[in-house]
């Protein structure tokens, strides 16, 4: 009720101008989180291994 078009078709119609660029900014965003994931887990080793988490 708040929006007055089909968000779902606005979407599809965006990716579809531009499926290349779509998928290339999915693969993109995957390997930049993935990247990010993997230093927050390392920091977070390192953090609990040292001993500065309060109370764990």
């Amino acid at each position: 009720d708040l929006v007055d078009y089909s968000t779902e078709e606005a979407i599809v119609a965006a990716v579809e101008a531009d499926h290349a660029g779509f998928v290339g900014h999915l693969v993109e965003f995957a390997h930049a989180y993935g990247l990010r994931a993997r230093e927050d887990h390392q920091l977070f080793v390192d953090v609990f291994r040292n001993g500065r988490l309060p109370g764990i």
